[in-house]
């Protein structure tokens, strides 16, 4: 019998509770006509600002008496969260406890559903505002220890899209080096984020100083869009463990 735990990262914004909840409700849903996993054997867990821990998500999934726990991340990009926060979680788990098996999914942002829906926020803009996309740059968060997620997002983006630019917040091929590389010409930020948060309003306070015209779109939203990117990364790990 399998149990899956979905790890979110976590949200102080306010309204970001109850968005991510209902993707959950959806995704939980999914899931459960993909893999025959029913919902009270579906948990949520969150790295920040909630009390439901992943520790608390695996031990109710243990006293389910599940055999085997797909930990799923639902974050974009393997940086510090996903290769680290999260296995040493289940590893102080597994210190205690022989049983369930648990296998840790990859991260979904590898998945060309995000890089369909940045374009068409992309697109919009280019329509209204007669531009060209390759005027545009998605912006993710980045990493200044992982080199990860900058190469899986531009490994999509060259397969998929190679018009477009890709940038960071953190680490190397910032967005500002890409604003600033002809003031004359409007730039587009896709902001590749699940929702909105703090490190966004701080793009839009840091944009209010540039001279160059700067459009920014929204971000990913907790698009149900994006729900198969994620059943797909499920479904590639069961794979690889039954293989």
């Amino acid at each position: 019998m399998i149990g899956i735990l979905y790890v979110l990262h976590g949200s102080k914004k306010k309204g970001k509770g109850e968005q991510m909840e209902h993707f959950i409700r959806l995704l939980t849903d999914d899931a459960s006509v993909a893999f025959n996993i029913p919902p009270a054997h579906q948990e949520i867990a969150f790295l920040e600002h909630d009390v439901r821990t992943i520790q608390t998500g695996l031990e109710s999934l243990l006293t389910k008496g599940v055999s085997h726990i797909l930990v799923q991340p639902l974050l974009l990009f393997p940086a510090s969260h996903a290769l680290e926060d999260i296995p040493t979680a289940i590893a102080h788990f597994e210190a205690k406890h022989s049983e369930p098996t648990i296998i840790q999914c990859h991260t979904f942002g590898r998945n060309p559903e995000i890089i369909e829906l940045g374009l068409e926020q992309a697109r919009n803009i280019v329509s209204e505002q007669q531009l060209n996309l390759s005027d545009t740059t998605f912006v993710i968060h980045g990493s200044k220890r992982f080199d990860q997620p900058l190469q899986e997002m531009q490994h999509l983006v060259k397969n998929l899209a190679p018009e477009i630019t890709v940038t960071v917040i953190y680490g190397n091929q910032t967005w500002q080096s890409f604003v600033t590389r002809d003031t004359s010409s409007p730039s587009i930020i896709v902001p590749i984020f699940l929702f909105e948060g703090h490190l966004l309003d701080r793009i839009r306070s840091e944009i209010a100083t540039f001279q160059q015209p700067i459009l920014m779109t929204p971000t990913l939203e907790l698009n149900p869009r994006l729900i198969p990117a994620i059943l797909r990364e499920l479904a590639l790990a069961l794979e690889a463990y039954n293989d």
